[in-house]
């Protein structure tokens, strides 16, 4: 469905959308792009990094698929995972970034109108309701055909059930592990923080890096 410019998801930049669509050589040929691109500003293990390569792709063609895994970044303050999430994030389909500081309730909204990639920072929720939220999306959203149902008012009186669709891929930071075990088994975890921080990795990552990212079509 056409979205219009001035939508306020759009304007703010939470969910992005690819400039245009470009031609590549091969598929080996992208994923060594992409792959280069996230060597270039993060630092994890290679073969982490070369998983975050696949994702990324896979996240454009999710939709042909019944089952996911989630990417997860788990490490303290300062430990790289935003800057993961902002590099990786910038390549996948749609993606929408979330905080820990977002209340939950509108993101069952725009996954289920968006169908994106759902980027969360901070996944370490406070508060047990908002915490439960998360892990209904989180629990649902690996799997197509189980959307989360919610209890909404109808013109401000009766209430009445609405299903919503969270399936979708996802990248996610926490600093401590997830205490639902289902949960837990959903996602490809990185540990970071746990070496010295490559010296060719830019301390800083300028406004201009997103622009040098590559397209896949």
């Amino acid at each position: 469905m056409p979205y219009s410019p001035g939508n306020n998801l759009l304007r703010n930049e939470v969910v992005l959308f690819p400039l245009e669509a470009a031609e590549y050589e091969s598929e080996q040929k992208l994923v060594e792009e992409i792959q280069s691109f996230i060597h270039c500003y993060v630092d994890v293990s290679p073969l982490f990094e070369q998983i975050a390569s696949y994702y990324v792709l896979f996240s454009w063609v999710y939709d042909a698929f019944n089952e996911l895994p989630y990417l997860r970044l788990r490490g303290d303050a300062g430990s790289g995972k935003t800057r993961f999430l902002l590099t990786v994030g910038s390549l996948c389909y749609k993606p929408i970034f979330a905080s820990g500081a977002s209340t939950v309730s509108p993101l069952f909204r725009i996954l289920d109108s968006m169908r994106e990639t759902l980027i969360v920072d901070e996944g370490d929720f406070r508060f047990s309701d908002e915490k439960a939220e998360l892990v209904k999306i989180l629990n649902n959203g690996n799997g197509s055909g189980f959307p989360v149902l919610r209890s909404e008012s109808v013109s401000g009186r009766e209430f009445s059930p609405k299903a919503y669709s969270v399936f979708g891929p996802k990248l996610i930071a926490t600093r401590g592990y997830f205490q639902d075990r289902a949960l837990e088994s959903r996602c490809l975890t990185e540990e970071m923080g746990g070496r010295k921080l490559r010296e060719d990795v830019p301390i800083n990552l300028g406004n201009e890096y997103v622009a040098e990212a590559p397209r896949a079509s």
